[in-house]
């Protein structure tokens, strides 16, 4: 099969999907995303560069409860992230809708400001959840121009 045999019907997949999630009251989709969580945990999926990252930010002699602290942090990523997955999802359908629902942005008036100045701004934000959603929101919302860097994604379709 094509590459476009197999993109299409996946893009088409991914939509419905989408748009069931976003319907979805906020209690359920979070139950989702824990779900989804749990079953990547099973799965381990990421968990060694998760545990050396964790290991590194966290190291045993620096603290007693050091394991502990680190296998909830491990729990809490694994909750985010499955939201985060599904959050995603929004890209192929109601990005529009969950965009004006769910981002809230501020400090837009020192972007503003520097405009009206003749100035440029470079905006530099912490990496709290979806980043696809950030910046559509920044778009969307504010008229922020944009211009973000990132490494190729995959797939590419």
């Amino acid at each position: 099969m094509s590459a476009a045999g197999v993109a299409i019907p996946s893009l088409l997949v991914l939509r419905c999907l989408a748009w069931f999630y976003y319907f979805l009251p906020p209690t359920i989709q979070a139950l989702c995303g824990r779900a989804l969580g749990g079953l990547l945990r099973r799965a381990r999926w990421r968990e060694k560069i998760a545990r050396s990252n964790l290991a590194y930010a966290f190291p045993s002699a620096n603290h007693p409860d050091a394991d502990a602290i680190r296998e909830r942090i491990l729990l809490a990523f694994y909750s985010h992230f499955g939201r985060l997955v599904l959050e995603i999802l929004m890209v192929f359908g109601p990005m529009p809708r969950f965009i004006r629902k769910r981002v809230s942005i501020s400090g837009v008036e020192h972007y503003q400001a520097a405009l009206r100045e003749g100035r440029g701004a470079i905006i530099l934000t912490n990496h709290v959840g979806n980043w696809e959603c950030m910046t559509a929101g920044g778009v969307m919302l504010a008229g922020i121009e944009i211009l973000m860097v990132t490494k190729r994604v995959k797939p590419e379709w």
